[in-house]
């Protein structure tokens, strides 16, 4: 390079530096950036890219060239890039972070992955790429971002250290707007929480110079914030001053937070103070500046020793609480009655708080007004049972207690009486006879079935159902062993089950029965049971028996039966689903079943067979395929429903050339079901597991490449092979379609080639106008063919043809280059056609072409919503008169001039 070239090139780097330094927006403009970097290396494209914190993902910032070529490159990638994220690609990442400028020989090493390889291919041809370098941007080494630059056929003419001074002085600007907008952020911050802060915050240097502090401090001191920065703590505080500069001698020499408590008088009141004071900022060693958070814990301290005596107190009464509550003073005056109480004697309390009880209850008998006493003394006083005679003469049977409570000097404060009315629950013992003859009566008319046993496991009791299911009558089985009578053997083993009532005694607990239940009946008849067994207690907690209940469970297991099939088996296919395929892939992984094979299939054209024919077509094969696979098997090779479109196959102990003899075996049965109807095909892949340290995780994925391989190889033939089968079914169904679609084609070949079209261009407009209402095949026949005008609803379902048709061609390579064509046909030059509502030259001409021949040929044919055709001279009129607005008003006139006239 000479020195006039490095000369030009500083002083340009010397202009973007001064516009870097006098940049006032706080922001990167990357594209600005992106242009600097295009003139400073004379690259025909230059590519932004700036890395996440982790230093491997990017996103796309800047993209600076040719706009339009820009734009067309992003039509073949199918998406906008710029904004778009980059994920991390392991192995091509790295060798651009060996050198800040780094040459790479093709677009394919460039982007790896993560553009679609179609697409990289038609780049490269399009744009001719020469030569493509990379230059990192970096800070402290590591990557914080990088160009991409493009250049066309000898363009590269760069120094690599001026293109390297460039990416540092970009790297520096970076980092410098970063910097500023983090410390803004920050200061505004800290400056918000002063402001806003209820604590105390001060901050001060080693003297005890106020160098901030929050608002609510400054309110506290009663100085004005401005007036309190500078002062020293020893003018604010004097009395405090030195206990708090020992406080921070301390600080500076261990370098730690001191926390603390104090009390300040302030008005004659006692303030506490919770405080922690430590060190913000050292310089040789020395602490210079030290920070300081406060808070009143004047209100908490206080609560929290009222909250921990009130706690004690209402521990101590729910504690000793049997029944209703009332906690007298020493006066004997209320000061808490429980709402048992309130109703036991009938009174409110808003008339007994604060009043003495004696005013409330006068009449008390001299031996309560003992109790009182004694309890006044310190002592416990109680009664099991007492009577207590109402005023209305009837008598109450009581349970009551009398013990002093104690202040939090230790005094007594009171007394607090525990009283609870138990006349109901000797009344109660008079009904316990009936209600066991009740529940007796229960127990013999309930639905399930129902044995009870004595402590010993001899039957006491049965109920009607329980005979029905036993083949025992009440009589027969009383006094028999549970065992005799509840013959229950599991279903599986055939081997008796445990004695329930006897599993019960001996665990002291509910148990129910093992699954797999059968009850064998007097009569042998098996019946599958599910059951319970319960202990019986009497008041006391001691128990005296057992009761059994049981249910036939005939019905409730075919239920769970077909519930266990749903949940292995796809609704669809009736195939197993991918829950069963997973656990018995887990089962199958046992080294006496190696080799074990994988087979991972995939229904080509899945998608384009819903959007032309629907989903039940679709259905249609997937139930065809799942059948034709599972008749290529044995029984106990299993073949699973994975996903919409996916199956795969597990195959114990079978070798690769057995896999292979399969496949071979499942194309040929998918072929014949093809060569019934529409084509289509499986992708197909398998691995085998050959050794015991093989994952068969990594056997699946291997599986799964190899079909995704097999797919792109062979979906696309028969996507050409599905949408020729489309368009002959749309002509078989409509056959008005198959003349109008063959006159369009020819018309707008000849319109085509009276504007100059040629060759390749010329045959593709040909077979665009053959196949542009192929979108067509998914409307409804009664819409198509119906007679008379469309309603709203059935005009807008027609036009939806265009997009249909574009997604179906766009499916194959060979007619992806008119899918295009095809959705714009039914556009209009002044905007107001479907489906995008584009207009003018965003319309492609071969678009424009179809529009007008399509309008022609509908206009003098045919049509059942037409009460009749137009005749050749009424069309031209029509065509004429819709110029300029519908139709592209030059085409028009060589089509009346030189195609139809």
């Amino acid at each position: 390079m000479d020195n006039n070239y490095k000369e030009t090139q500083m002083l340009k780097l010397n202009k973007y530096a001064r516009e870097y330094i006098e940049n006032k927006d706080k922001k990167v403009d990357y594209q600005k950036i992106s242009r600097q970097m295009k003139e400073f290396s004379g690259a025909e494209y230059v590519m932004f890219n700036i890395f996440d914190e982790n230093g491997k993902d990017f996103t796309l910032v800047g993209f600076e060239g040719n706009r339009r070529n820009i734009e067309k490159m992003m039509d073949v990638i199918g998406y906008n890039i710029i904004g778009k994220k980059f994920k991390y690609e392991e192995g091509r990442n790295e060798k651009f972070e060996k050198s800040i400028v780094t040459r790479v020989e093709s677009l394919k090493e460039l982007a790896g992955n993560a553009l679609p390889s179609t697409a990289m291919s038609i780049i490269e041809k399009v744009y001719r790429i020469d030569s493509i370098l990379i230059v990192r941007i970096t800070k402290d080494e590591k990557t914080i971002g990088n160009f991409t630059l493009i250049f066309s056929e000898n363009q590269n003419e760069n120094d690599d250290e001026m293109l390297k001074l460039f990416a540092s002085q970009v790297g520096l600007f970076i980092d410098k707007i970063s910097f500023e907008q983090k410390s803004l952020e920050s200061i505004g911050r800290f400056q918000s929480l002063l402001k806003n802060s209820v604590s105390i915050i001060t901050i001060v240097d080693n003297k005890g110079n106020y160098v901030d502090a929050s608002d609510s401090a400054a309110e506290l001191l009663g100085i004005d914030k401005e007036e309190l920065l500078g002062k020293n703590f020893k003018e604010v505080v004097t009395d405090k001053n030195e206990e708090f500069m020992n406080t921070l001698a301390t600080i500076s020499k261990t370098k730690k937070p001191v926390y603390k408590e104090e009390s300040y008088h302030i008005d004659n009141e006692e303030i506490i103070y919770e405080s922690r004071v430590f060190p913000i900022e050292e310089k040789d060693d020395e602490v210079v500046l030290f920070g300081s958070i406060a808070n009143d814990i004047t209100d908490r301290k206080k609560a929290e020793q009222d909250l921990i005596h009130f706690n004690n107190l209402i521990k101590y009464i729910l504690e000793h609480n049997p029944s209703g509550v009332a906690v007298h003073d020493k006066d004997l005056n209320y000061i808490y009655v429980s709402e048992k109480y309130l109703k036991s004697y009938n009174v409110r309390e808003e008339d007994i708080i604060g009043k003495h009880h004696y005013e409330i209850f006068p009449d008390l008998p001299q031996k309560w007004r003992d109790v009182h006493k004694r309890s006044l003394k310190g002592e416990v006083v109680r009664e099991e049972e007492d009577p207590y005679y109402r005023v209305d003469g009837s008598i109450d049977w009581t349970r009551w207690e009398s013990r002093p409570w104690y202040d939090k000097d230790g005094e007594i404060g009171g007394i607090v009486i525990y009283t609870d009315i138990i006349t109901q629950q000797k009344e109660m013992e008079a009904e316990i006879y009936r209600e066991r003859e009740q529940f007796k009566t229960t127990l013999l008319s309930v639905g399930d079935a129902i044995i009870s046993t004595d402590k010993d496991g001899r039957i006491s009791l049965m109920n009607n159902v329980a005979e029905k299911l036993t083949g025992w009558s009440q009589e027969e089985a009383y006094n028999e062993p549970l065992e005799k009578v509840l013959n229950i053997i599991n279903e599986n083993t055939r081997e008796y089950c445990e004695n329930p009532a006897k599993k019960a005694l001996a665990l002291r607990k509910t148990v129910e029965m093992e699954n797999h239940t059968i009850l064998i009946a007097k009569d042998g008849k098996e019946i599958p049971i599910e059951d319970s067994a319960a202990l019986i207690k009497d008041r006391t907690g001691t128990i005296t028996g057992v009761v059994i209940v049981f249910r036939d469970f005939t019905e409730k297991k075919e239920k769970q039966k077909e519930i266990e099939y749903l949940n292995l088996h796809d609704h669809l296919t009736g195939i197993y689903n991918r829950r069963y395929f997973e656990e018995e892939l887990e089962r199958l992984d046992v080294d006496s079943n190696l080799p074990l094979s994988v087979i991972v299939i995939d229904v080509n054209g899945l998608i384009l067979i819903n959007d032309a024919f629907g989903h039940n077509k679709g259905d249609e094969i997937l139930i065809k395929s799942a059948q034709a696979i599972k008749n290529s098997l044995k029984a106990d090779e299993i073949v699973s429903r994975v996903g919409g479109d996916e199956f795969s196959i597990i195959l114990p102990k079978c070798g690769k050339n057995k896999v292979s003899k399969i496949i071979e075996k499942i194309k040929e049965s998918i072929d014949k079901e093809s060569e019934e109807g529409i084509p289509f095909s499986l992708a197909i892949g398998f691995d085998t597991k050959v050794e015991s340290k093989e994952s068969m995780s990594e056997v699946l994925k291997k599986a799964e490449s190899r079909m995704y391989t097999n797919k792109i190889f062979s979906e696309q033939s028969k996507r050409r092979e599905v949408i020729l089968t489309m368009l002959s079914t749309l002509h078989e169904k409509h056959p008005r379609e198959e003349e109008h679609s063959r006159r369009v084609s020819e018309l707008s070949y000849e319109l085509g080639k009276a504007i100059g079209l040629k060759d390749d261009r010329l045959n593709l407009l040909k077979t665009a106008g053959l196949l542009h209402d192929i979108g067509k095949i998914a409307i409804d026949y009664s819409i198509i063919e119906k007679p008379g005008a469309l309603t709203e609803e059935e005009y807008l379902e027609v036009k939806k043809h265009p997009e249909i048709g574009y997604r179906i061609l766009k499916s194959s390579i060979e007619y992806e280059d008119i899918a295009k064509t095809v959705l714009y046909h039914h556009e209009k030059i002044d905007g107001s056609g479907y489906p995008k509502g584009i207009k003018e030259r965003e319309i492609p001409l071969e678009s424009k072409i179809i529009s007008i021949v399509d309008a022609y040929d509908a206009m003098i044919s045919s049509r059942p919503y037409k009460i009749r055709q137009k005749t050749k001279e009424e069309a031209i009129r029509e065509l004429e008169r819709c110029s300029n607005t519908q139709f592209d008003l030059d085409l028009v006139k060589v089509f009346i001039e030189k195609v139809i006239k």
